[in-house]
């Protein structure tokens, strides 16, 4: 029963940084746009 429960926690946690991963990741990726668009526009 304990087991059970300690796989699932263990699931949960590699889904939430998975998660995390791509949400930093995303947010770099749209750091870099903005900077190029700033580039662009001067």
């Amino acid at each position: 029963m304990v087991a059970a429960w300690l796989m699932d926690i263990c699931v949960l946690f590699n889904y939430l940084i998975k998660l995390i991963k791509h949400v930093s990741l995303g947010s770099v990726f749209l750091v870099k746009l903005s900077e190029v668009f700033n580039m662009l526009e001067e």
